[in-house]
C-alpha cells in the first residue's frame, strides 16, 4: 500500500512542479513532465514506476473489496 502511494506520489509532485512553473506560481526547475519530457532516464524510471504500480494493482484484491461493483454491471435482456 505504501508503495503504490509513494510511486503515485512520484508523478504527482513531477506534474505538479511542472505545472506551477508554467503558472509562473512557483520557480521554474528542471523536474521532467512524467511520459512526456524528452529524457531518457526519466523515461526509464517512469515507465519502471509505472510497472511497479500496475503489479500492485494486479497482486491486490481491490475490486472484491469494493461493495458497490454490481450496480455497473449492464444486463441485457432479451425480448420473447
Amino acid at each position: 500500500m505504501f508503495v503504490g502511494l509513494g510511486c503515485s506520489l512520484v508523478f504527482a509532485s513531477q506534474g505538479g512542479i511542472y505545472i506551477l512553473s508554467n503558472l509562473s506560481i512557483q520557480i521554474i526547475s528542471q523536474v521532467n513532465l512524467p511520459f512526456v519530457s524528452y529524457g531518457g532516464a526519466s523515461l526509464l524510471i517512469n515507465f519502471i514506476v509505472l510497472g511497479i504500480m500496475l503489479s500492485i494493482f494486479r497482486n491486490t484484491n481491490i475490486m472484491k473489496e469494493v461493495p458497490y461493483k454490481k450496480q455497473f454491471v449492464i444486463k441485457i435482456e432479451r425480448e420473447k
